[in-house]
C-alpha cells in the first residue's frame, strides 16, 4: 500500500515506511515511528509485507527548537539527516560558528526531563514525534577557556549553561561569588548601574541567585551594592565573559553528573565526568571527594547494571585495580560521555592545551579506539589507522558496544584494526 501525504509528488520527497503493526516488519521494532528508505537499496531488501504502508513525505519538517534562555524557534529541518547534521544546520541558523560540544535533547511534555539524542540517528528513528520539541544546548565542555567576547553567540551559550548550573546549585559557589555573578548578570541585562535611580529596581531573585543565598536577610541590598561597585566591565559581552571565567574556576563547572553508588555499598554519591576525567562528589555539599584523571584510566566497560573502571598501572594510587559502580541504566550514557571526551582530548583539536595522551619515560601511550563491530564481534572493515610513538597490540576479537584500548605492549609505528 502506497499513499502520499501531499497532493502531488515533489522532488523534496522520499519514500517512508510506516506500519500500524510493528510485528510485520522487524525494522519497525526499533523504529516505532518508521524509518526513511535508502535510495540505494531495492524494495525487496526491506522485507515489506501487505500490512506495511509506504508514505511519500517531504524531507523537511518544522521542528520546535528550544534554548536555555526559555526561547523557542520553529526551524525547517531535513528530517532524513542524522542529528549530528541537524546540529550543524541549527548552528548555522543561530549564527554559531561550530556546534562543537553541543547536542540535542528531547523535551518531555512536562518540560521537567531531557533525553539526549544519538547524533548518528535521525529524529524519527529515535521516536521524536512532530509535536515534540527539542533543546539545543551544550553537553560537552571540551575547551578549558571561555570563547572570546567578540564571539557573542558562542559566549552567550556558555553563559546560559554557567548560569543554570549556579542557579540550580550544581555549580556551588561562595556567597561573595554568588553576588558578584548576579551583579554581572544584571550588567549584561541592564547595563551600568544608574545612580540617578531613586527607587530600587524590581528583580526576580530566582533568576539571579541560588536558593541557599536567596533566603538571607537584606539580599536585595547586597545585590545592588555589588552591582554598584562592579568595575572592569564595559559591555554586555565583557560581563558574560567574566561570568563564565569565574564559573570555570569552580571544580564542578562542565561536569556531567550521574547519581551512582559503589557495588556492594549503600551510600550514594555523584559521579562527575568532565574534561579532566572522573570525580566523586558529595551529593549534599557538592564537594569533590576524589578524582580519577583520564591519564590514570586504562579502560572501562558496561556489564549489566554495573560500570567498571580499570586503572591499570595506577591501581596502587587509587587503592583498588577496578572501580565497580552500580550504574543501573546510566552505564551506556556514562561510557558515551567518557568516550566523547577522550576522543576529543586525543584529537589534533586539543593540541593547544593537551591533557591526553600523557607520555611517561618507561610507559606506552594509551589511546581510545572506537571500533564498530558486528554481532559476531569482528570489525566489518578497516576503521582507521592511528599513528603513535609506539604501537600497542589490539585484541583479535572485540565485543559489540565496547570501547577497545591498546595494551601497553607492542612495537611498531601505527595501530590498525581490521
Amino acid at each position: 500500500q502506497v499513499r502520499s501525504v501531499t497532493r502531488m509528488p515533489s522532488p523534496l520527497t522520499l519514500p517512508f515506511v510506516y506500519s500500524h503493526s510493528v510485528t510485520s516488519n522487524p525494522l519497525l521494532k526499533t523504529n516505532p515511528l518508521g524509518f526513511w528508505l535508502a535510495v540505494s537499496r531495492s524494495i525487496d531488501s526491506f522485507g515489506f509485507t501487505e500490512r506495511d504502508c509506504l508514505e511519500f513525505r517531504r524531507k523537511r519538517r518544522p521542528v520546535k527548537v528550544g534554548f536555555l534562555d526559555g526561547t523557542y524557534k520553529v526551524m525547517l529541518l531535513n528530517e532524513t539527516l542524522p542529528v549530528g547534521d541537524l546540529l550543524r544546520e541549527i548552528a548555522r541558523k543561530v549564527n554559531l560558528v561550530t556546534p562543537l560540544g553541543f547536542a540535542l535533547a528531547e523535551e518531555s511534555p512536562s518540560k521537567t526531563a531531557l533525553r539526549w539524542l544519538d547524533t548518528t540517528r535521525s529524529l524519527r528513528e529515535q521516536a521524536v514525534a512532530e509535536q515534540h520539541s527539542v533543546i539545543f544546548r551544550m553537553r560537552f565542555f571540551f575547551e578549558d577557556h571561555p570563547p572570546s567576547p567578540k564571539d557573542t553567540v558562542a559566549l552567550h551559550f556558555y553563559f546560559l549553561e554557567a548560569r543554570e548550573g549556579v542557579l540550580k546549585g550544581t555549580i556551588p559557589c561562595t556567597e561573595e561569588s554568588a553576588f558578584e555573578l548576579a551583579a554581572l548578570q544584571l550588567y549584561g541585562e541592564r547595563g551600568a548601574f544608574d545612580d540617578r535611580r531613586k527607587s530600587a529596581p524590581q528583580l526576580d531573585l530566582d533568576t539571579y541567585l541560588p536558593a541557599r543565598v536567596r533566603g538571607q536577610e537584606g539580599v536585595l541590598d547586597k545585590l545592588l551594592k555589588a552591582y554598584q561597585s562592579l568595575s572592569g566591565v564595559s559591555t554586555a559581552s565583557d560581563a558574560e565573559h567574566r561570568y563564565v571565567t569565574i564559573c570555570q574556576t569552580f571544580p564542578c563547572f562542565g561536569l556531567a553528573l550521574f547519581p551512582l553508588s559503589e557495588v556492594g555499598a549503600t551510600k550514594p554519591f555523584l559521579l562527575g565526568v568532565g574534561r579532566g576525567g572522573l570525580c566523586k562528589l558529595n551529593p549534599e555539599a557538592m564537594t569533590v571527594e576524589c578524582t580519577f584523571p583520564f591519564a590514570h584510566i586504562y579502560r572501562w566497560c558496561v556489564k549489566g547494571t554495573s560500570f567498571l573502571v580499570d586503572f591499570g598501572d595506577y591501581a596502587s594510587e587509587h587503592g583498588y585495580p577496578v572501580l565497580g559502580l552500580d550504574a543501573g541504566t546510566l552505564g551506556e550514557e556514562i561510557s558515551h560521555t567518557m568516550t566523547e571526551y577522550v576522543s576529543f582530548l586525543t584529537s589534533p583539536q586539543a593540541n593547544r592545551s593537551p591533557i591526553l595522551p600523557v607520555y611517561h619515560q618507561h610507559s606506552v601511550v594509551t589511546m581510545a579506539l572506537k571500533i564498530t563491530t558486528s554481532t559476531c564481534g569482528r570489525s566489518l572493515a578497516s576503521v582507521a589507522t592511528f599513528p603513535s610513538l609506539r604501537t600497542a597490540s589490539i585484541p583479535l576479537h572485540t565485543r559489540p558496544k565496547m570501547v577497545c584500548f591498546p595494551s601497553r605492549n607492542g612495537v611498531g609505528a601505527s595501530v590498525m584494526k581490521n
